[in-house]
């Protein structure tokens, strides 16, 4: 039996990703795009169209998998059943059985949440095709080896596809792979503009707007491109790429949310920035979450004390410049006897920045994973006259200062 796609049509630039078991000397795919461009729902097509091949046994996997079953397999059943084909799959809780060819398609994850052993090398017995899903967010080549070493079925095609959203050039995927073409790599790339005619006119809107506003972001998150470091800026990506070799909290002191609030709460108004951080036992500070957004004074009030709670956080900090007690009664009137820190900025942003990258040099400062929309502020904000205000660097700045044994004297902080 065939998949069929016949009530599905494909950008022309997916086509060599179907053709691909008829290659001779292909063993990786790297299939890169920004937000919107149909990744996903082309690789539920891929997934689909290659379980109906018999003798294939497919590993799909995540840096991290939480629960297969209540997100990815659903929405490759939906695919299925939009093919019509959904009949010929028994779906399970961390796999997927056709039953007319044989193939299995497992799903695990590449780092389990325990930290001590690699669930997917567990699985991958016969394996021959590996799907690396959001494949920017792991950082360690050398785990990823260990699963790429272990797909050699002999005797059938094998291939490891990594689908991502490309960030910075330090990455090791862009070193790997990018610096120079390989003969053995299927290069695919699309943007959101292959993909237009199933978007919601807001999503083209906004897209827009960034691109006029800041078009280094617009490129890299939209157009799928490597970002590369900003000269002035006080971080730059090889501190990032330090900064992810702690990728655990073990045990800390304390955990603070900084919020750092737009000065207006309407559709184009700037992001307000919501970070967390903590300060760990051994002196080093981790930066836990970056939930910053686009939000009313409501929605953010919420966001901040939701992270409060789920991270046990000893204060929220709100940097009340723009937004004076406003802020404060916004989130008390969320939560009345929450616990709750006012800053007041004193002096410029780039001179307030300055001790937090001195940190970063220092390597005292992890990151738990990679955020992508506050490491592009990090790696290019030069504090130049008309520059978008960077809220996440902000938010972040105000969580290390607090943190830090040493606050820098240009912040006012005031107990509540």
């Amino acid at each position: 039996m065939k998949a069929e796609f016949n009530n599905i049509t494909l950008s022309e630039k997916y086509k060599p990703l179907f053709k691909v078991m008829d290659t001779k000397d292909i063993r990786y795919v790297l299939l890169e795009g920004g937000r919107g461009s149909g990744k996903s729902f082309v690789l539920s097509c891929f997934l689909n169209y290659m379980s109906f091949l018999k003798n294939n046994k497919i590993l799909f996997t995540r840096y991290t998998m939480v629960s297969a079953e209540t997100s990815i397999i659903p929405e490759f059943r939906g695919m299925c059943e939009t093919l019509g084909n959904d009949d010929s799959f028994i779906f399970k809780k961390t796999e997927v059985n056709n039953v007319n060819s044989g193939c299995n398609i497992i799903y695990r994850g590449l780092k389990p949440s325990s930290n001590t052993a690699n669930s997917a090398l567990k699985s991958v017995n016969n394996v021959n095709i590996l799907v690396l899903e959001e494949a920017q967010e792991c950082a360690d080549e050398a785990l990823f080896d260990r699963v790429d070493f272990s797909i050699r079925t002999k005797g059938i095609k094998n291939i490891v596809l990594l689908v991502l959203n490309p960030v910075d050039k330090s990455h090791w995927i862009y070193k790997r792979f990018k610096l120079k073409e390989r003969k053995d790599t299927l290069y695919l790339k699309t943007t959101y503009l292959d993909n237009i005619d199933n978007l919601d006119s807001s999503f083209l809107s906004r897209a827009e707007e960034i691109k006029q506003i800041n078009p280094r972001k617009y490129n890299n998150i939209f157009m799928g491109d490597w970002l590369d470091d900003v000269a002035g800026a006080l971080w730059n990506y090889p501190m990032l790429e330090q900064a992810r070799k702690l990728d655990k909290i073990t045990d800390y002191q304390r955990i603070v949310v900084a919020i750092d609030p737009a000065v207006s709460s309407n559709k184009n108004s700037s992001e307000t920035g919501i970070v967390v951080a903590a300060l760990m036992s051994n002196g080093r500070y981790m930066v836990i979450e970056d939930q910053s957004g686009v939000y009313s004074p409501t929605e953010w009030g919420n966001v901040a004390i939701n992270l409060y709670h789920k991270n046990n956080a000893d204060c929220i900090i709100g940097e009340i410049n723009n937004g004076g007690d406003l802020i404060e009664q916004n989130i008390r009137n969320l939560e009345p006897n929450i616990n709750f820190k006012q800053v007041r900025a004193t002096r410029g942003k780039i001179l307030r920045a300055e001790p937090i990258s001195a940190l970063y040099e220092q390597g005292r400062v992890s990151h738990l994973g990679r955020f992508p929309e506050l490491e592009e502020q990090l790696t290019s904000y030069t504090g130049t006259v008309g520059e978008e205000s960077p809220d996440r660097l902000d938010a972040l700045v105000w969580a290390l200062t607090e943190l830090s044994s040493n606050p820098v004297q240009e912040m006012e902080i005031i107990m509540v």
